[in-house]
């Protein structure tokens, strides 16, 4: 199914719409989501996860950054997810052509941000290299899943809840820059 979103803000008053303003892909869902259909997510079992999750608070948003073009990159980052001596995983990949990897069930703990995986999902957006840009597809398919995940399990989607690893306690100590500065979320969120 084909859809097209507004590139202008949706109409105060919209159908299950709060009231106010509303732009961004993640505000777009609650008009569009009744209407649209994403592509199949691809299937895989990583061994690289804990048990369940006692409390889901949130998502943290990772990039891959393995210097390798789009589609490879992307394929390189599930194979080494799936690579038991990696230690490394997430819940879900989303490549920047709009392909959907789904690594792990969202109830068990991904290894992908040390203290905070007990409580955050995990997503890693395909970016071979820290200036590349994030695509349509990927805004697209991240704000969907965002809306998903926060439905199930009763977080808000807001700043609070949605992270990059750049603001866990492990990313700022160990570094870590990702989405980083290419990734809107003003667009995501506003």
């Amino acid at each position: 199914v084909v859809f097209s979103v507004p590139s202008a803000p949706i109409a105060e008053g919209a159908p299950g719409i709060h009231s106010g303003p509303v732009t961004g892909w993640v505000c777009r869902l609650r008009a569009i989501l009744p209407f649209m259909s994403s592509p199949p997510w691809e299937e895989y079992d990583t061994p690289n996860h804990g048990n369940a999750r006692p409390e889901t608070r949130g998502v943290i948003v990772h990039s891959t950054r393995g210097g390798q073009p789009p589609g490879t990159e992307y394929l390189a980052t599930i194979t080494y997810f799936l690579n038991p001596a990696s230690q490394v995983s997430a819940h879900v990949v989303l490549a920047q052509d709009g392909r959907r990897a789904k690594l792990i069930p969202e109830t068990l703990i991904a290894w992908h941000a040390r203290g905070a995986n007990v409580y955050y999902l995990g997503v890693e957006l395909e970016q071979g290299k820290i200036d590349d840009p994030f695509t349509e597809a990927q805004y697209r398919n991240l704000a969907y899943w965002l809306k998903d995940m926060a439905d199930h399990f009763g977080f808000p989607l807001d700043r609070d809840h949605i992270l990059g690893h750049e603001e866990t306690e492990q990313g700022r100590r160990d570094g870590k820059t990702d989405p980083g500065p290419r990734f809107d979320w003003a667009y995501l969120f506003q």
